[in-house]
Order: structure tokens, then C-alpha cells, then sequence
């Protein structure tokens, strides 16, 4: 991937890439500076249903991983839900040439995001032939149907050269479903690498409470001088309806 940083984008650093921690503690700081939910390129951006909507309640991030051989380019948008309630979050976003000319459409979601916490929306592009100049989006926030089973997992990470090793147990009650974690990979310039996701669960796509599920995340260098130098993770997921 080339990448561009919209403004606003977040700065993260990893002390020690070798070290473990618990996620929300890890090593690196938050040195950026977010906004609130709008448009990439553009003033303001308009929601389906104004009395529902949460997104004056979101702030983001945004990156741009530029065009790439096979014609495929990523916007990537990091939620971060600043209510008290826990959201759903869609994406309905719009690539767009330098004359304004929409050039290519994609449709993500994200959730539930607890209130505090951050999501990775993931909005990707194809069979491009330019790089977008701009992207154009309208982001619906609701409140979700489900819970968010994220605050009873215990999650460790272990990150390794170019891979990021996850732990997670679930220490609550009930059982932990449909746990997914997005892991962005950064050079030491605050570049995007790459983007790489995982599922946490056994074969129920579930961690029972008082067990331990585990996964790794890569960043597949196809130059072995392209080094990572910090990663940021997200992790979404809900209880079991059995």
C-alpha cells in the first residue's frame, strides 16, 4: 500500500514491539487530534433520519491507502463512539475525481461500538483507474440491538516484527460471540502498511465465559525493507442469544 493521512489522523507508537499487554494499556501514545463525523474532502455530509442519528456522537480518523497495482484503494475510518450508549455504525461511501465525478461506491459497518471505544469502518474500492481526490460519505449511527460483550474480555497482544499475536478471555458471565479485530499497520513514519483482520471464537464463533480464544494478524511486506513500526487494533462483538 501507498498511503496518504487525512487531516486529523491519529499518530501511534509502539515502545517495545516485542511486549505484552493488555488491550487499552498498550505501548503506544495517542498523540492526534480527531473531528467530528463529516466528510473526507468535503464540508458536511447529510443523514437519512436526523431524530435517530447519532453521528454528532462520533468523532473520526481518517486514512487512505492510495491505488495499488491490482486497482484496488482503501478509505479506512476510525470511529470512535462518544455517547453513552453502544452504536451501530454504517458507511455509505463515495470515491470522487478531482471534477467532483463519483468514481467508485462502497458500503461498511461497524458494531456494536461500546460507548468510548473506537471501530474500524472499512470502506474498500475496486477496478479503480485513478486515485479517488476525494471521498464523499454519510455515516448512520443508531443505537444497537445488541450488546457489546468487549468489556468482559480480557485481550492481550503480543506484536512481533510484522504480526500482532491476540489473547483473549472472556471473564464475564455469558458467552462472548462474533468477536472480530482489525489491526492497522503503520511504518515509522505514520504511513498505512496494510490492514489485516482476524476472528477470536471456537467453533460456536463464541469464547465461553472462563476460556481463552487466540489469533494472530500480519502485515504481508512484499519488501523486505518495509519494516512496521506500530499497529492500532479494534475489536467488536456481542453476547450469545443462546
Amino acid at each position: 500500500y501507498e498511503q496518504c493521512k487525512s487531516e486529523g489522523a491519529s499518530d501511534y507508537q509502539i515502545e517495545e514491539s516485542s511486549t505484552e499487554d493488555s488491550y487499552g494499556s498498550r505501548n503506544y501514545e495517542d498523540q492526534s487530534e480527531s473531528y467530528s463525523a463529516g466528510t473526507y474532502g468535503a464540508d458536511d455530509y447529510d443523514s437519512d433520519d436526523s431524530s435517530e442519528d447519532m453521528s454528532a456522537d462520533v468523532s473520526v480518523e481518517e486514512y487512505v491507502a492510495k491505488l495499488n497495482d491490482y486497482g484496488n484503494c482503501t478509505h479506512y475510518i476510525v470511529a470512535t463512539n462518544n455517547s453513552d450508549k453502544t452504536v451501530d455504525i454504517e458507511v455509505d461511501d463515495v470515491a470522487k475525481d478531482k471534477d467532483g465525478n463519483s468514481i467508485g461506491t462502497s458500503t461498511s459497518y461497524a458494531g456494536p461500538v461500546e460507548p468510548g471505544k473506537a471501530a474500524l469502518v472499512i470502506c474498500y474500492f475496486s477496478d479503480m483507474k485513478e486515485n479517488p481526490d476525494s471521498y464523499d460519505y454519510n455515516m448512520d449511527v443508531n443505537e444497537s440491538y445488541y450488546e457489546s460483550s468487549i468489556k468482559d474480555l480480557e485481550i492481550k497482544e503480543n506484536v512481533i516484527d510484522n504480526k500482532i499475536v491476540v489473547s483473549a478471555k472472556n471473564t464475564g458471565k455469558k458467552k462472548a460471540a462474533f468477536i472480530d479485530g482489525e489491526a492497522l499497520f503503520f511504518d515509522k513514519d505514520g504511513n498505512i502498511l496494510g490492514v489485516d483482520t482476524a476472528y477470536l471464537g471456537d467453533s460456536d464463533y463464541e469464547i465461553k465465559p472462563g476460556k481463552t480464544e487466540t489469533s494472530e494478524m500480519k502485515y504481508y511486506a512484499y519488501d523486505d525493507n518495509v519494516k512496521v513500526d506500530h499497529v492500532e487494533t479494534f475489536y467488536t462483538g456481542r453476547y450469545s442469544t443462546d
